[in-house]
């Protein structure tokens, strides 16, 4: 996911290990927990980080390089 602009499920799909379906349930445990923004955009699913979720993710980097 990027901070600047939404994308969509397939978008996400293309960068991990298991299939769209499975990026689906992915990204609803992430909009669950309140890390990323799920809007319905013309029948397709869009993402966006959330600021807790830009924010755990720099506690992560930060976390892995230190």
């Amino acid at each position: 996911l990027h901070p600047d602009r939404a994308v969509y499920t397939g978008e996400v799909a293309e960068y991990l290990p298991v299939g769209t379906e499975r990026t689906r349930q992915l990204l609803a445990e992430l909009a669950a927990d309140g890390l990323i923004d799920i809007t319905d955009v013309r029948g397709r699913n869009v993402h966006r980080l959330t600021d807790a979720g830009l924010n755990h993710l720099r506690s992560e980097l930060r976390d892995t390089i230190t």
